[in-house]
Order: C-alpha cells, then sequence, then structure tokens
C-alpha cells in the first residue's frame, strides 16, 4: 500500500513538473508569433500600413482601433536602419521589438522637437564605427543601440476622427525604414 501511494504521489509531481515546463516552453515553440504575424504584412525594409481594427476582427492582437499602425521588419547584420517620418500633430508612438515580439525600446510624439521622427537602430559594434566618422545627418537623431540583430518596428498613430483618416494615411504612407546611415 505505502509503495503504491509513494508511486502515485511521485507520478503527480512528475506529471506537474512535466506540465508546467511544457506550459513555460510554449511560446518558444509557437508558429503563430509576432514575428511570423508581421511576416505576413511585410515588404522587405519598407512601413506597411495595416488594417484598422474593427469588430470583425484585427490584423494583429490587441491594436487600439483608434490608431493607425504601420510596421517595418529589419535585419541589422546589413548595416543599421534609420526611420524617418514627418507625423500629423496628434499622438504618435514608435516602439521596437525583438524577434519574439518583446518591447525592447518606445518612444511617442513628446520625445521630440517636432512632428518629425528620426530614429537610428544599430548594433554596438556599428555604432563603434559610426562614432569614428558621425555623419552631420546624425547630430538630431535618436540613436538606440543594442546587441540585437532582427526585429520590427511598430508605429501608431492617433486618429482623433474620419476627417484624420487621410492625414494620418498620408504620413504613415510616407515613412521611410531604410538600411544605411
Amino acid at each position: 500500500m505505502k509503495v503504491a501511494l509513494n508511486a502515485l504521489v511521485g507520478g503527480l509531481l512528475l506529471g506537474g513538473i512535466i506540465h508546467i515546463a511544457v506550459v513555460l516552453l510554449v511560446p518558444l515553440y509557437a508558429d503563430n508569433d509576432a514575428w511570423a504575424r508581421v511576416q505576413t504584412f511585410d515588404a522587405g525594409m519598407r512601413f506597411r500600413t495595416l488594417p484598422r481594427s474593427t469588430p470583425a476582427g484585427e490584423a494583429m492582437p490587441s491594436l487600439d482601433p483608434l490608431m493607425a499602425h504601420a510596421v517595418c521588419s529589419f535585419n541589422l547584420a546589413n548595416g543599421a536602419v534609420r526611420i524617418t517620418a514627418t507625423l500629423p500633430d496628434t499622438f504618435w508612438s514608435a516602439a521596437v521589438f525583438d524577434r519574439r515580439g518583446r518591447n525592447v525600446f518606445s518612444l511617442n510624439d513628446a520625445s521630440t522637437q517636432d512632428e518629425r521622427l528620426d530614429l537610428v537602430l544599430t548594433t554596438p559594434v556599428q555604432m563603434a564605427q559610426i562614432r569614428q566618422n558621425p555623419p552631420e545627418t546624425l547630430e538630431t537623431a535618436i540613436i538606440f543601440e543594442r546587441a540585437l540583430e532582427e526585429g520590427f518596428v511598430l508605429l501608431r498613430v492617433l486618429v482623433p476622427d474620419e476627417s484624420w483618416d487621410a492625414i494620418v494615411n498620408g504620413a504613415l504612407d510616407a515613412v521611410r525604414c531604410e538600411s544605411g546611415v
């Protein structure tokens, strides 16, 4: 009887440990993660405006329906990436995500002096090379340096009402995501 009870308790403990391990490992092996969703909209180093969220569905989970969204994936293996935009005089934010969908950096309209977004994404090695001979065009840029190879930038712009649709969409269509500084 005691052997059967020990085997039952041991089996339950082992089953619990295996269950917890599987639950914690699911995000690592999930196929439909943020990176996979971004790749369905990706046009290669170019911002793509995402379809607006509606009650019927959304392009990506948890997007704010009052915001217009654009996404650009990047690969820093080919050099630093520069994101430039002139955005409308409404709230906007830009967030940098790594390949696993973790937010590693964000900024908003309060981070700049005007409606211009000028963000440079670079690795520490690339930043050391840039420091040796810094271009004048980087004087006003916000530089984000991190040992990050791939990821994506999600740009969000508030659309206060329908009259702003054309202004916001025009601004999002003009956003640049270019390799090199």
